[in-house]
């Protein structure tokens, strides 16, 4: 593990103070960067040698020169920081060049006060021969290496890799796979074929490898785990511009995406042969940046000095889909186009080759060809089809990449950003979990126009007027050219101009390009699809309905609704009296709670506006007085129904009553509110349980509500209790059975509505503070129950994730959805999966080692026992376990304290925990999947604001650190454990693991003396039997 030094503000920071760095590659993209980082963010470092070759006519002083004149650098010109570049220092040299090219005073200056190495030169073309690429990629390395071996302080060696060269994975891990080939056999070939011979063995060479590029830099890595050196390998994805600093949307580069965009950009691409809904792994520089210099301060102060790996990459964390920016990318095309284009800007994805290579044709080659044809007539250079014969032979190259979908495993990459410290985090982050891709590239398109296609920002104007004129033209080519089709065929056909139905695609053409146009240029909407009104402006004024106000969630809802929507108008709740209780007094009860401590101390005011209703959403017509129905049905504008009774194991006529007759007498009862604008039903991810996958859509249920309602209401319990098996079909339970059919009721209902979907529902991720909970249900329960050391098995298959989802982002979520359904007033009801993006998600065994060492850190008080135990997915072994360990135990307590005069209870206990895991075994030997794509958009469609005050986007989610925060919310706020408590509890856990232990090893003992005594009565017996 990494130590963490105890005292100055930055560690890496601290690491290079009075170190001298050696760069390889510091004149390209990744190479410029890095020298910006260092001298703005370790500015006591001592100096950076820049390994550089004369290049186009410029010796390397000047080439330096021209690197600090860079506009990544203006940060530091403008902070009066430029005399920083008196610490870059260029050496001739070339790492294609036998001993690197470098004279022997340089060498030895290097040898002698060099401390840390960033090898980063390679080449990255893609077409270049195995000769090329083995004496720069694997030989450049090779090269490095032996200079680092004579290194005397040497600390250690980045090396800078890429997370394609184990493409013949789908599922790429941060470990050293098997090379590909013997690197000195490839050197052998190079030296001893010439370039034909080699090109007629590259398939018997490169094998599952696309290109020599990711085949020669695989072979490097070897040469790396060989060299015996402190190293690293840094393995970043596609890399694209800057997303945070120095300056957003910054790029040089015209590989990769920004490449693509800029094509785009110019209105020279029109399509692209990429899936939609594929993972494309994107990552910006400046975390490439982090990661290589943060690797390096990590190598440093590791105790083990082994090689390590870390992926720098994105589509395990926070994936790029196209679907999900594709309109938006589109908006901003036109937003900040280009002086430069050359037609108007616009594309759409081709999903296989075949149909790109076919409208390529139509849409790059035919267009280019006759524009080409005009720039000839009137005397200028043709460009078009040599631009377009480029862009076919980049497609052609990154085939392989673009048809294919990689995920690369980035934990140790996660753990390593964990492990630093605040200011560290801050100055060199790691985690791009909390990227917004919309957002990025919304700073990427205007980077590629200033930095890529040098145009500046007081040329916008006349862009967007060229943009303008542009699209008239491609209006008018696009008409023109389909009308002359559409003659065409009437001339071949014989027919009239009324009987053909061609105009149809030209008028919808039109109109396509026509409503763009609006878009663009007279409502001018920002990047993402903002509506005028942020949350809190939509709820202003408008009176909310919440049914299960005094729930888990409904708590957590209500709160939130009160603090971050302070214009909100009356909040109306309906309470059932309950155990003597009236719905006032339940109200003034609930107001005591956590949920609102802050609205009590900082806005009490706020909590006059809300008023208890009372009533019962299962009872005929809610059980409402004439004077509260008449109130309601004139002010209410918003409905949250999260009314229901969660429970597994409820007899089918009770599920039927409360959840579903409870939901159509709400929609009911909505109908009836002329001011209704959103209807919002609160359901679950596991209402459809017999689905491989549950999207975001309606599902038809196999009977209709109404017949079940009758069923219930004319058969006797048991009767009922007969049939139930049969009438829920692949439901496990009434619940699900229940909620599945309260869907069906909404889809159906006609009101603008909205049906959310959440996972698990666990403690809050931050409000109304970290760790709360009040629910005993679910992994709570389980947790109580491991914690007191009742629980010791589970059947469970601990390599299966669980979906849990925090309360506070389920009620943001559901929230946003009230919003959005208000400002969309959708015909049919939209659907919402609250669940944790798939990137993010954690096993149970995870979530189990994980919650195990904080609760043995913080314990709660009054434990039965020690904790112990854990899952299997073996029936057998739980059984044995339950019976072992959880009842004869309990027999025996309970016997105990009957023989003291105590009350029995631990039977009664194990009976109820028995009977709660067996319902729980359906959902934790079963791996769930759910679509979220609704809620992403979502999430991309907020203001920046919201998406800050609602937030719920599951990647920024750090497991280690939110269930120490459940556990010690659970220890809070459901057992009444008072911190205060910690040590005494923990005194008391070290004597119950003393006792544990020693029970075990009577046990132990116990068994031996049986199977002794067992041993000699047999010898016995058989001496007897043999005399």
């Amino acid at each position: 593990m990494i130590k963490k030094p105890e005292t100055m503000a930055s560690r890496v920071t601290d690491f290079y103070s009075a170190k001298s760095i050696f760069i390889t590659g510091g004149t390209g993209f990744v190479g410029v960067c890095l020298i910006e980082k260092l001298l703005r963010c370790c500015p006591g470092i001592k100096n950076i040698y820049l390994l550089m070759r004369p290049k186009k006519g410029k010796n390397i002083a000047e080439r330096l020169i021209e690197l600090t004149q860079n506009s990544i650098f203006n940060m530091l010109r403008e902070k009066e920081q430029a005399d920083l570049f008196r610490k870059l220092i260029a050496v001739t040299g070339d790492v294609g060049e036998e001993n690197l090219g470098l004279s022997p005073e340089d060498r030895e200056t290097l040898i002698n006060t060099v401390q840390v190495v960033f090898h980063a030169a390679a080449t990255l073309d893609f077409e270049a021969d195995l000769k090329t690429t083995t004496n720069i990629n694997l030989l450049g390395t090779r090269r490095i290496i032996q200079l680092c071996r004579e290194i005397n302080d040497l600390k250690v060696l980045v090396h800078v890799s890429s997370a394609y060269v184990n493409i013949e994975q789908q599922n790429v891990n941060e470990i050293l796979y098997p090379a590909p080939a013997d690197a000195n056999e490839i050197i052998k070939l190079v030296n001893e074929l010439d370039v034909a011979a080699l090109e007629a063995r590259t398939p018997e060479i490169l094998k599952n490898h696309a290109n020599f590029y990711t085949f020669t830099k695989h072979l490097a890595e070897h040469e790396v785990a060989n060299g015996g050196l402190p190293a690293v390998i840094v393995r970043p994805s596609m890399i694209s511009g800057i997303w945070k600093e120095p300056i957003p949307g910054w790029t040089i580069s015209k590989n990769g995406l920004q490449g693509f965009l800029m094509g785009i950009s110019k209105g020279v691409i029109r399509r692209l042969p990429i899936v939609e809904h594929f993972t494309y792994d994107c990552i910006p520089v400046d975390v490439v940046i982090n990661s290589l210099i943060v690797a390096a301060y990590a190598v440093d102060r590791d105790s083990d000095k082994g090689l390590k790996i870390y992926h720098c990459t994105s589509s395990t964390c926070n994936p790029l889909r196209w679907i999900e920016v594709r309109k938006e990318v589109n908006v901003l095309l036109h937003k900040y186009p280009l002086k430069s284009a050359v037609w108007y800007p616009g594309f759409k994805f081709s999903s296989s080759l075949l149909s790109f290579r076919i409208s390529a044709i139509f849409l790059h080659f035919i267009p280019a060809y006759i524009l080409d044809t005009i720039i000839k007539l009137y005397g200028d250079r043709p460009i078009l089809v040599r631009l377009h014969t480029n862009v076919n032979r980049s497609v052609r190259l990154l085939e392989r990449f673009i048809s294919n979908e990689w995920k690369f495993d980035n934990l140790r990459m996660l753990q390593l950003h964990e492990s630093l410290f605040p200011d560290d985090k801050k100055f060199f982050t790691l985690d791009i979990r909390s990227l917004i891709w919309i957002d990025y590239f919304y700073d990427l398109i205007q980077g590629i126009r200033i930095y890529l296609s040098k145009e500046s920002p007081e040329s916008l104007p006349k862009a967007r007027s060229k943009d303008k004129i542009l699209m008239v033209a491609h209006l008018g080519l696009q008409a023109t050219l389909l009308g002359l089709i559409w003659w065409l065929v009437k001339v071949s056909f014989t027919t009239t101009w009324t009987k053909t139905a061609f105009i149809v695609p030209i008028i919808y053409l039109l109109f396509d390009q026509i409503q763009i146009f609006r878009s663009v240029y007279f409502f001018s909407p920002p990047p993402r699809m903002a509506p005028e009104l942020s949350i809190a402006d939509w709820f202003s004024k408008r009176n909310v309905l919440i049914t299960g106000g005094t729930g888990f969630m409904g708590k957590v809802l209500i709160s939130k609704l009160l603090l971050s929507c302070p214009d909100v108008g009356n909040v109306y709740l309906i309470i059932r009296k309950k155990k003597g209780v009236d719905s006032q007094t339940r109200l003034h009860l609930m107001l005591q709670q956590e949920p609102f401590r802050r609205l009590r101390e900082e806005y009490p005011e706020r909590l006059k506006k809300l008023t208890a209703v009372a009533g019962d959403t299962a009872a005929q017509e809610i059980s409402l007085s004439d004077a509260d129905k008449e109130l309601l049905t004139a002010q209410v504008s918003v409905v949250f129904h999260m009314a229901a009774d969660v429970k597994f194991d409820l007899p089918l006529k009770t599920a039927i009553r409360t959840n579903l007759v409870g939901t159509m007498n709400i929609v009911a009862f909505a109908k009836q509110m002329p001011l209704l604008e959103s209807f919002i039903h609160v359901s679950t991810s596991f209402c459809q349980c017999g689905e491989p996958v549950l999207e975001e859509r309606a599902y038809q249920t196999t009977v209709a509500p109404e017949s079940i309602i009758q069923t219930v209401n004319t058969m006797t319990n048991e009767i009922l209790e007969i049939m139930t098996p049969e009438l829920l079909g692949d439901q496990p339970n009434t619940y699900a059975f229940s909620k599945a059919l309260c869907e069906d009721v909404v889809s159906r209902c006609g009101l603008p509505a909205g049906v959310i979907r959440p996972s698990i529902v666990v403690a809050s991720w931050k409000e109304p503070a970290p760790g709360w909970v009040d629910n005993l249900q679910g992994p709570t329960g389980l947790m109580i129950g491991a914690g007191k050391g009742v629980i010791r098995s589970m059947l469970c298959n601990s390599n299966y994730m669980i979906n849990m989802i925090p309360c506070d982002m389920a009620v943001n979520a559901t929230i946003a959805l009230g919003w959005q359904v208000g400002m969309k007033k959708p015909v049919e009801p939209l659907f919402l999966n609250v669940t944790v993006n798939e990137e993010n998600l954690i096993s149970w065994n995870h979530a189990l080692e994980t919650g195990k060492k904080h609760m043995l850190a913080n314990p709660f008080s009054q434990p039965l026992w020690y904790p112990g135990g854990g899952l299997t997915s073996s029936r057998i072994r739980h059984w044995l376990v339950v019976v072992l360990l959880h009842l004869i135990p309990a027999y025996l307590l309970d016997i105990g304290l009957i023989i003291t005069g105590n009350k029995p209870f631990l039977v009664r206990v194990q009976a109820r925990i028995k009977s709660g895991l067996r319902v729980l075994q359906y959902y934790t030997t079963k791996q769930w999947t759910f679509r979220n794509d609704n809620l992403r958009d979502l999430q991309h469609r907020l203001c920046p604001a919201d998406k800050e005050t609602f937030y719920m986007d599951t990647n920024v989610i750090r497991w280690d650190e939110y269930i120490l925060a459940y556990i010690l919310g659970t220890r809070r706020y459901c057992l009444k454990d008072d911190p205060s408590t910690l040590p005494r509890a923990r005194r008391v856990l070290m004597y119950l693991y003393f006792a544990d232990w020693l029970l075990k090893v009577l046990f132990g003992c116990l068994v031996v003396w049986i199977m002794y005594t067992w041993m000699i009565s047999a010898k016995s017996t058989i001496a007897m039997l043999i005399e």
